[in-house]
């Protein structure tokens, strides 16, 4: 179950760092794009790593509230990988009707 959560976050970090340009639009991320990814992956490090030790201590309450907030996580950062990708499809989109060889 750890290897699988450990799994997701790696999953949303590349999805997140896909969706905000990097290497695609542009070869850097700005710093505050920098932060937000690094204190989503760590807070979703550190919730996988206290449910871990949740499960071997073998108490359901903690375990539940921090599944609870590792999904909640999960789905702000994937909120933002929809719209980013939006904005960067959109920002391609412009690029190219506006490039020299459109029609």
């Amino acid at each position: 179950q750890l290897s699988a959560k450990l799994y997701g976050i790696a999953e949303v970090l590349l999805l997140l760092m896909t969706a905000l340009g990097w290497r695609v639009l542009r070869p850097r991320l700005s710093s505050t794009e920098l932060r937000f990814t690094a204190l989503a992956v760590s807070m979703a490090f550190s919730l996988v790593v206290l449910q871990a030790f949740a499960i071997h201590t073998g108490t359901p309450e903690p375990m539940m509230s921090f599944t609870l907030f590792f999904y909640t996580l999960q789905v702000a950062c994937y909120l933002v990988i929809i719209f980013a990708m939006n904005f960067n499809l959109q920002l391609l989109s412009l690029y190219l009707q506006e490039s020299p060889l459109s029609p």
